[in-house]
């Protein structure tokens, strides 16, 4: 979209932190902020340990504040509480309402309630005070009137605080077209601001007023009603909009359809979806087919029915798609650029992108090409006016009037963002070039993107940063350096890993051998961050986190990432355990070793005997044995002195240790072999099949097949029939 008078807040993935882009996602205030809130007035209030106020969309600091800020800037005004109470400052940090009240809010049109002793009065936004702190409740002001409670009824005031209609409702709500709807002994009607009621209290449930029309309720379907109470539009409907623009959306039964102030049909009830689409025109959905439709807010067909897809783009004009093409129209329905197009990107200012097969061309918003077919092979939108452009395997910058700023010819890039400049690569070296085209002097072997306003830079094997307009700000000392993607970043010098900070200060000294970035293991997490780092000095491996503090002692020979379960096999003075990220045994070090989970269980070896433990290391499978397999099928393979039996979950001998050779439990039964030859035995360790065959192969589907000298057969679970298999 084209660019618009408002920020979006966003926060950066590598660094947790926020700033803001404009409507194009381009970056205009830079990602350092802890907290940062939308723009309302031109000002948004941020966060961080420097700075606590609100800045303006150049990220100006406009106002630094001094007490909990509750809210964004309204009407001029910024509420918040200090020890001493609720108040409010304007934008220039005038103190409005003094910060001694219980509590203080804006009550919208210039109005502002205030709280003492559970009870709210009213002042203006010069902190006027209007009315003493009477009201139980006070309602935002609407149509220069405010609903109060009193009683467990309901009454308005107006904007002196003087009460206009006596709280004698059961209900009400805002006034709007200078009536309100209220409620008494459950019927509806309407008062005017001098409280006098206009409308008789006779309806099951009202709206209020939109474009002169309220819908009112009869018998669980609506109509409408005109000011003066006419039922102009009979309750007939049992779905609708609001009068908008002239229209309002009515469904009788299950289908949609539109029409006027006076009832009259805009648009049949034959629709699944009608949507207002801008302010003059109606976007309508056919039922059976899917297919999209654009008429006027009069019924004016602007596009059949027949379009896959319909949108609103900027400067009055509409992106369509039918079949595989797209184009765009305008409001009317006169073709700006043809439906014989792939793609059409949205208006970067006044300009697109046009794709269709394998070229890509710009068109302005009179449907004029500003840059033809075969000029370029691709074109992205950067920010700052400017289009990444590409030529077969080159890459450059051109204006939005398709001048080039910088030439077609490195084979790639970084990006702007909202910095001053990015790196080219034109085959031998890196350069950095201005977002204007100009070239900064010197060259890099290395460069990367920027994090934190910092790129990794890299001359003569030795890394530094630069900050956004290309200045060496950490000089170029280190042996290797990592990005900024959190406070501080790894670096080596003469051959040790530390982390250092953006300053080029080292928080964590330079002693280890190795460092790694770790990450959540959450497969849904959406943290990007390092959540710690992995280090070695030696041999021997540990955590530290992200400021250095160490979480887990450079004491492990062998230390695995952490799982899902935040638990890792780590060995210490050649024995084997599990720890927590908190250093804790969960299994004890105590193992030779141990081998894979499955299941909750795992085979594990101490004492050069073998058995099996579950996840916190108690024995399922004593151990006893020279070899055991992992449970499969709750059924264990253990040897014993050379020959092999099984145990149960339990770790029950099922069987005699007496086979020369077993496999694991398939389908309820496991292969085995004694004296040489194949039989089967089932998870009571009675041989269902005896031990006569030279070979057999794992029951699969309910059958085995056994050979037995030249002959082969086939033979059946359960039954253990065989057949004789020519």
């Amino acid at each position: 979209m084209a660019q618009k008078d408002t920020l979006i807040p966003l926060q950066d993935y590598m660094t947790s932190k926020y700033g803001y882009i404009d409507q194009n996602g381009i970056t205009v205030i830079p990602s350092v902020y802890d907290q940062a809130g939308d723009f309302h007035e031109g000002l948004a209030y941020v966060r961080n340990e420097q700075v606590n106020g609100f800045i303006d969309m150049k990220g100006n600091m406009r106002i630094s504040v001094s007490f909990v800020v509750y809210g964004d800037v309204t009407e001029g005004l910024i509420y918040g509480h200090k020890d001493s109470g609720y108040g409010c400052i304007d934008t220039l940090g005038n103190i409005v309402v003094p910060f001694i009240y219980e509590f203080c809010m804006p009550l919208k049109e210039g109005m502002i309630q205030y709280e003492e002793d559970g009870k709210y009065g009213l002042m203006n936004t010069k902190g006027k005070i209007l009315t003493s702190p009477k009201f139980p409740v006070l309602s935002e002001f609407s149509d220069g009137m405010a609903m109060f409670h009193e009683n467990e009824k309901v009454g308005f005031i107006n904007k002196s605080g003087t009460v206009v209609v006596p709280a004698t409702y059961d209900d009400a709500n805002d006034f709007r077209e200078g009536l309100a709807p209220v409620e008494s002994n459950y019927s509806w009607g309407f008062i005017d601001k001098t409280g006098k009621v206009v409308i008789p209290l006779k309806f099951e449930g009202v709206t209020s007023f939109y474009e002169g029309r309220a819908a009112y309720s009869e018998n669980e379907l609506t109509g409408f009603i005109d000011k003066s109470g006419k039922e102009i539009i009979p309750a007939r409907y049992q779905m609708y909009s609001l009068f908008e623009n002239g229209v309002a959306l009515v469904s009788t039964e299950y289908l949609w359809g539109a029409i006027d102030p006076d009832g009259n049909e805009i648009l049949p009830e034959k629709y699944s979806e009608i949507s207002h689409l801008g302010k003059k025109h109606l976007l309508v959905v056919d039922d059976e087919t899917g297919l999209y439709g654009l008429y006027k807010n009069d019924g004016t067909e602007v596009l059949p029915v027949e379009y896959s897809w319909i949108e609103e783009r900027d400067f009055g004009l509409f992106f369509a798609t039918i079949g595989e093409q797209s184009g765009i129209i305008d409001g009317d329905g006169k073709i700006i650029i043809p439906f014989d197009n792939e793609y059409i990107t949205p208006f970067y200012n006044d300009i697109c992108v046009v794709s269709a097969g394998d070229e890509n061309w710009l068109v302005d918003t009179a449907g004029k090409i500003i840059i033809p077919p075969g000029e370029y092979d691709y074109y992205y939108y950067y920010g700052r006016n400017l289009l990444k452009v590409y030529q077969g395997e080159n890459v450059g910058f051109i204006d939005l009037k398709g001048n080039v700023v910088i030439p077609v010819e490195y084979q790639y890039c970084g990006s702007f963002g909202e910095n001053e400049v990015a790196y080219f690569y034109d085959g031998e070296k890196y350069i950095l070039i201005k977002y204007t085209g100009e070239i900064l002097d010197g060259y890099y072997d290395e460069a990367g993107d920027f994090y934190n306003n910092l790129a990794v830079v890299n001359r003569d094997g030795k890394y530094g940063y630069i900050n956004g307009k290309g200045e060496v700000v950490i000089p170029m000392q280190y042996d290797y350096a990592e990005p900024f993607s959190y406070l501080y970043a790894p670096a080596s010098l003469n051959g040790k890993y530390g982390l250092i900070d953006m300053k080029g200060n080292a928080v964590v000294p330079f002693i280890y051998d190795q460092m790694d970035a770790k990450y959540s293991s959450d497969p849904d997490s959406y943290y990007y961050d390092p959540i710690w780092y992995k280090v070695r000095n030696g041999k021997k491996s540990g955590y530290i986190d992200l400021d250095g503090k160490t979480v887990i002692p450079v004491e492990y020979t062998y230390l695995a990432d952490f799982d899902t379960s935040m638990t890792a096999m780590a060995t210490r003075n050649g024995k084997t355990g599990v720890i927590d990220t908190e250093n804790n045994e969960v299994i004890p070090v105590v193992f030779d070793e141990i081998g894979i989970y499955r299941d909750g269980s795992a085979k594990a070896s101490k004492n050069d005997k073998w058995g099996i433990i579950d996840t916190k290391g108690n024995s399922i499978v004593d151990f006893k044995y020279d070899f055991v397999n992992n449970l499969t099928g709750n059924m264990a393979a253990v040897q014993l002195g050379g020959k092999w039996g099984f145990c149960n979950q339990f770790g029950y001998e099922v069987c005699k240790i007496k086979y020369d050779a077993v496999e694991n439990f398939n389908e309820e039964y496991a292969a085995v072999k004694f004296n040489g030859k194949w039989g089967f035995i089932d998870k009571e360790g009675i041989e269902v099949v005896p031990c006569i065959y030279d070979s057999v192969t794992d029951f699969h589907g309910g059958f085995s097949t056994a050979v037995s000298g030249k002959k082969k057969y086939r033979i059946e679970a359960g039954v253990f029939t065989r057949t004789k298999v020519k």
